[in-house]
């Protein structure tokens, strides 16, 4: 039979019940500035009614419990932040390094190739137009060690930024197994709570942000399990499963932009990773482009200068540099002789003096269309690479500036779904102290008709 001290027991379970959902919006309003923190909310239940029999059984109300304190989040929201990551990632990445790439050439500009190429093949023509003149000989030596010089600069940039892009795939694939590693233990404290009843809210938000940043660097998948933990596969690896982490392996094949483990080859799609592997092949293939642009120069003036004679009457003399262990542009230069002496350039075919007419035609290779360069001049080869690489380096930074737009949208609708408002959280703190102090008054009604019963009974 329900008496007073029921009453209290009622409205005592009642305080305390308020004070978590009072706590509970504390902490709320504690981390409105907390990345990544998710509001959570407070469930109440009724506690199973009491059974008494008066005139029949009848059922008598317990009062309140927490069934949960939950996290507000939505599962469609999250996934498409990841997605959007794994994107905005990869796109972020690649404008970069395109524009890199691009900074490289400094085209249009004064100090780039094609402006060394046009002095180069204007010097040519005025040495033809006046063979027996010393300083425009020496124009054709200074203007072709110019070329070569900016040849081999751009090369090695190029070598450099190579360099740089594959230490920076480097970290890339170590802080995702870091990644990898935190999840993985993330997932056993969540599991330990869910173990006891529990929910581990603070704990899931750090995992969701794991996650999330994982997701900017490769492209990852979640699977959740009931125990509260992940299972995360990133390119189709398992990164994170119910026995840990399996970190990805160190090596990979930047080219096929894929990486082995345990004999499966995975292919990154997206996220950082993959820009920094498509970025690697551009950089292979704008120095494959410039290894093309110095050998198909040493072999057409070549070709043609060694039938000229010198003004010291030698014949078979090289312009540019060459031998059997040649690789490209990372060391085209001038032939030793040309390089010693403009006296060793030639001007014509016959050693005569006024014979300009091979200076004339190596200058007119400026405007020959080569086969080996698909069928383009040497400056049309050269700024239609330059030209592919700024219309690139165009398209990735506007698809960029369209994802950051996305992101910002999304971010905005989990704000909305998941985020603090200080506003919302005064009016529950006010709701919850109504509540607390109702239950308090309660509580001393309850104390007060207890003792008046003992007063009554001792008299």
């Amino acid at each position: 039979m329900p008496g007073t001290f029921s009453g209290i027991g009622m409205t005592g379970h009642a305080l305390r019940m308020f004070q978590r959902a009072l706590e509970t919006t504390g902490h709320n309003i504690a981390n409105v500035n907390t990345p990544g923190y998710s509001r959570q909310t407070v469930e109440f239940k009724t506690q199973v009614p009491l059974k008494y029999y008066s005139d029949g059984w009848k059922a008598l109300g317990q009062g309140v419990s927490l069934s949960a304190i939950a996290r507000v989040r939505d599962g469609y929201l999250e996934a498409s932040a990841r997605g959007n990551a794994s994107t905005l990632g990869k796109y972020q990445t690649l404008a970069s390094s395109l524009k890199q790439i691009e900074g490289v050439y400094g085209e249009p500009g004064d100090y780039g190739i094609a402006a060394a190429m046009d002095k180069f093949f204007d010097s040519w023509s005025a040495l033809g137009s006046n063979p027996n003149d010393a300083a425009t000989r020496i124009q054709v030596q200074n203007s072709g060690s110019l070329l070569t010089s900016r040849v081999r600069s751009a090369y090695s940039q190029l070598l450099s930024y190579e360099g740089q892009l594959q230490t920076q795939a480097d970290a890339t694939v170590s802080r995702i197994n870091q990644l990898g590693a935190g999840i993985a233990d993330l997932n056993g404290q969540i599991r330990g709570f869910s173990s006891s009843g529990g929910q581990a809210n603070d704990l899931m938000d750090q995992r969701d942000a794991a996650v999330r940043e994982l997701s900017s660097l490769i492209d990852t998948q979640v699977e959740r399990f009931e125990d509260g933990s992940y299972s995360v596969y990133v390119a189709g690896h398992t990164l994170v499963d119910m026995a840990g982490d399996r970190p990805m392996p160190t090596t990979y094949d930047a080219a096929a932009s894929t990486f082995v483990a345990s004999g499966v080859t995975y292919n990154v799609k997206n996220g950082q990773l993959a820009g920094l592997f498509q970025s690697m092949s551009s950089v292979t293939a704008q120095k494959s482009q410039l290894d093309a642009l110095a050998n198909e120069m040493r072999t057409q003036f070549n070709s043609v200068h060694q039938t000229g004679i010198d003004q010291d009457g030698n014949t078979g003399i090289d312009f540019f540099n060459t031998s059997t262990i040649l690789t490209g542009a990372i060391d085209f230069n001038l032939s030793a002789e040309v390089a010693g002496s403009p006296r060793a350039i030639a001007a014509g075919l016959t050693g005569e003096p006024g014979d300009g007419g091979l200076a004339l035609n190596l200058s007119q290779l400026r405007d020959t269309s080569l086969a080996a360069l698909g069928n383009q001049t040497f400056q049309g080869f050269y700024l239609a690479n330059v030209g592919q690489v700024g219309s690139q380096a165009a398209y990735y930074e506007s698809a960029a500036k369209t994802e950051e737009a996305v992101a910002s949208q999304i971010e905005s609708q989990v704000q909305a779904v998941s985020g603090v408002s200080l506003d919302d959280e005064m009016a529950e703190m006010m709701r919850y102290q109504r509540s607390y102090q109702a239950a308090a008054r309660a509580l001393t009604v309850f104390d007060q008709v207890t003792e008046d019963l003992i007063a009554m009974l001792r008299r």
